[in-house]
Formats: structure tokens, sequence, C-alpha cells
């Protein structure tokens, strides 16, 4: 939204948001490696609270990955950054969830409970619904937590930890950032 926003190819199109939890944004963090001047770097640079130009996996020697830096944006600033693209373009925002999708020869049919809408094009960002595994096959199951640390000292560290795999397994792969 913010790269169509950011082009103009959100003026004067009619569009509909279907989101069961919008506010969910809020409480997510979102990193990317990128170069700072390549999308969606370019673009959100206002957004970014963090950037670094070096690594360190598993406490080794960090590492330059220049010219990709990792970026960090905090979701309550990316969520109040697309409510202001909503409302500049007046998009409509339903808070629901989609229960079908259903394309034909006159475009697609999108469902809920509280509205059945007909698009000529749709962006479908749900999760894909997985059947059963069949033998031999396996799906990668993530989950991700975290917490924000406050300490009183001001820190500002030129070094992100990756992937740093010391600490306790516990019978499955965990690793820390």
């Amino acid at each position: 939204l913010m790269c169509m926003d950011n082009q103009g190819l959100l003026h004067n199109k009619k569009i509909i948001i279907l989101d069961p939890d919008p506010k969910s944004l809020m409480r997510k963090t979102f990193c990317f490696w990128g170069e700072s001047d390549e999308m969606p770097a370019s673009f959100c640079q206002h957004l970014i609270r963090n950037e670094w130009e070096k690594v360190r996996v598993n406490q080794n020697t960090p590492e330059s990955i220049l010219p990709q830096k990792y970026f960090h944006i905090a979701g309550v600033d990316l969520y109040h950054e697309l409510q202001r693209i909503i409302k500049k373009n007046n998009i409509q925002l339903l808070e629901t969830p989609v229960s079908s999708i259903q394309s034909d020869s006159n475009g697609v049919e999108v469902n809920t409970s509280q509205v059945n809408l007909r698009a000529t094009k749709v962006f479908d960002s749900r999760p894909p619904r997985f059947l059963p595994t069949e033998r031999g096959e396996v799906h990668l199951l993530q989950s991700f937590i975290g917490f924000v640390i406050e300490i009183d000292q001001n820190i500002k560290a030129d070094c992100i930890d990756l992937m740093d795999f010391d600490v306790d397994q516990q019978g499955s792969t965990q690793f820390m950032y």
C-alpha cells in the first residue's frame, strides 16, 4: 500500500481493505534487508527506528553486510502510516475476516460474514491453508515472540546479533536476535 501510494497508483481508485484485526499490526515488529536507496527502505526511511551495517551470528566476530543493511520498523509506526494513507486516498477499511474468495468470468467475489463484494482485482494476503502432510512431507511451523527491553543507559549498537543458538534448545530449534 505504501509503495502504491508513493507511486500515485491509489489516486481515483475504489479500494476496500478487509482485515479481521488491523490493530494487530501495532504489536508487531518488521525487519528487512536491503540497500538504503532501494524499496522498501527508500520510501519508508521516516519509519525506520534502527538500522545496522554489521551482523554477528552465534557470538562470532561482527561482519559488515554493506551495501546491505538490516532495518527495523515498529508496527505502531507502520500502523499509523497506513492509517494516514487510507484516509488520504479515501480507502474503506472493514474489520471482518474473509470467508471465501471465488473467481469467475465476471471478476472476483469476496465473501465475509458482514458483506459480499465483487471486484476486478483482489490481493489476498491470508496465510495459506495446508492440507494434512503426506508421507515424506514436512511443514515447517515457525513462531516468534519478542520482548522490548528498556535500560537506563542510552546505547546505540552498531551490530545486531542474529541467530544466536547459544540458548537451551528444549527439544526444538531455538535462537535469539
